[in-house]
């Protein structure tokens, strides 16, 4: 594995997530991750953006918990932001591996960690696969198992996300995701995430995520001891029953579990109620 540091600070106009961050690269088997780093000596939280989204995901969740006095670490998923696109796999696996490199490069030996979506599925499967690297972690929009309308969208995101439309659709349906309060800068947000996703091979790598199944991580979670916090929607559009989410994931992960379900949020309940859920998030972290 190879290491180098980088001078890009942002992504198609989006500013660093953390004022004052250090912009690192890890080259790894495939392609090159990148990652911030807000420095200091308190715990680290590293966090991991959605699927399609980038590390400025966590504009307004960073700075609060650099505030409580946490380091923290925010890395683009392979295939977006200004990691790589040359990737010739993204299984839900292959996240997780990335996580402990970016640990790895960062000299972390133990951290918290914040997934968003398919990141949950991904934070889950570390936990399981080197419980002596995690602390806390905290599932956000959590899918971390195979939906229902997989069996349908599945087959039809081969036509869905073909190069010619498949930037606008995607920009159509991000914003279904936000139906209660999108944040101020949500339209200059959505144009940054379609003008990466039209550089080459990303969004065949948005298909190549979509379309993976999350079965034997989401088997694995019962070997997952860890604290965790989940917190879900109740109008994220991602679930056919968000209100049973919550639960269906407790139930499945064998340590201490709390959950939280947002009433009205959609999928990024920390980008809509980022006061609130911050606070969650920061007061549950504390909690050792």
């Amino acid at each position: 594995m190879m290491t180098t540091d980088i001078q890009k600070s942002g992504v198609h106009g989006l500013e660093l997530t953390m004022r004052g961050a250090s912009v690192r690269s890890v080259e790894v088997e495939g392609g090159r991750l990148v990652y911030e780093d807000s420095g200091g000596e308190g715990e680290v939280v590293l966090c991991l953006p959605s699927l399609g989204d980038v590390r400025q995901e966590y504009r307004f969740l960073a700075p609060q918990l650099i505030e409580a006095g946490y380091r923290v670490l925010v890395a683009d998923l392979r295939g977006f932001g200004e990691s790589s696109a040359s990737f010739s796999s993204y299984l839900v696996e292959d996240l997780g591996h990335d996580i402990l490199a970016v640990l790895d490069h960062a000299g972390v030996e133990r951290a918290h960690l914040v997934g968003c979506s398919i990141s949950a599925a991904a934070i889950g499967w570390v936990a399981a696969e080197a419980p002596e690297r995690v602390h806390r972690l905290v599932m956000l929009g959590a899918i971390v198992r195979d939906l229902p309308a997989d069996k349908i969208f599945r087959p039809l995101s081969h036509v869905l996300f073909l190069p010619l439309w498949g930037v606008a659709m995607w920009g159509m349906y991000f914003k279904t995701l936000f139906p209660q309060a999108p944040p101020s800068d949500f339209p200059t947000y959505v144009q940054s995430l379609k003008a990466n996703l039209r550089e080459p091979g990303r969004l065949k790598a948005l298909g190549k995520i979509m379309r993976g199944s999350k079965a034997s991580t989401f088997a694995r979670l019962p070997q997952v001891k860890a604290n965790t916090f989940v917190v879900i929607g109740s109008k994220d559009p991602d679930f056919s029953d968000a209100s049973a989410e919550p639960d269906l994931i407790r139930e499945a992960l064998g340590g201490s579990v709390e959950t939280y379900l947002a009433e009205g949020l959609g999928h990024y309940p920390h980008v809509e109620a980022p006061e609130e859920i911050g606070g969650r998030i920061v007061r549950f972290l504390s909690q050792g």
